[in-house]
Parts: C-alpha cells; sequence; structure tokens
C-alpha cells in the first residue's frame, strides 16, 4: 500500500522511533515501520 510522508511519520510515531537524520527515513527501521503498518 502506497503510504504518503505524512502517514509514515504518523506510524514512526507509534512505533516511538523518531530518524536522527534524513537518512532515517530510508533506514531499515522506517522499512520495518511500514511493512508492519
Amino acid at each position: 500500500m502506497e503510504m504518503t510522508l505524512t502517514q509514515v511519520l504518523e506510524v514512526l510515531k507509534l512505533c516511538n522511533y523518531v530518524p536522527g537524520t534524513v537518512d532515517g527515513f530510508d533506514g531499515p527501521e522506517t522499512q520495518d515501520a511500514v511493512r508492519r503498518a
């Protein structure tokens, strides 16, 4: 399912994960969060 940046950020908040750098958006934590959503 396609997700917007806003939706991804909401998922990250729910996962209590805040990327420290822009690279974090493409990092494994983000990808795992998107897959679990």
